[in-house]
């Protein structure tokens, strides 16, 4: 009886396990998925220009994305850009 709790428990301490794993991928990716602005906010936030953001597209399309027709751009990337200016 004893080793069918102990069993139990052991199957269970496994469960939660994978579940807090899970649960730290997830929080991970939606760090990560904030970090992205469209351009509206990049540039209020950033307080530069359409040009500015353009020219980032042109030359560094790495750090830009669209999607369904929005530019997005990590705000990480942009404030480096901004730094360096």
């Amino acid at each position: 009886m004893e080793n069918e709790i102990v069993e139990a428990l052991n199957r269970h301490t496994v469960l939660l396990n994978q579940l807090m794993s899970l649960v730290k991928d997830l929080v991970k990716k939606k760090t990560i998925d904030t970090e992205w602005y469209d351009a509206v906010e990049a540039k209020r936030l950033l307080k530069v220009s359409d040009r500015t953001l353009y020219r980032l597209r042109i030359n560094h399309p790495e750090h830009c994305k669209k999607i369904l027709g929005k530019w997005y751009y990590n705000l990480t990337v942009l404030m480096m850009f901004k730094t360096k200016d």
